[in-house]
């Protein structure tokens, strides 16, 4: 953020990447925890941060709804 937090008139106007890379490497979940708590279950886990890690504009800018 910018000239400011989230709460108090801050921004983030990024659109670029955060990382050099375009491309999620991995699919499964690397978090052995949360794998053993799912073993043998129908569960599965959904590891999105690989994907998040892509993302800036998920963050409030110019770009947010407001109400």
């Amino acid at each position: 953020f910018f000239n400011g937090d989230w709460n108090s008139g801050g921004r983030c106007d990024n659109t670029k990447l955060l990382s050099g890379s375009r491309s999620v490497s991995h699919n499964r979940a690397n978090d052995p925890a949360t794998e053993s708590a799912v073993q043998g279950t129908r569960v599965e886990n959904l590891d999105i941060t690989g994907i998040s890690e892509l993302r800036d504009d998920a963050h409030l800018s110019k770009y947010s709804l407001k109400s």
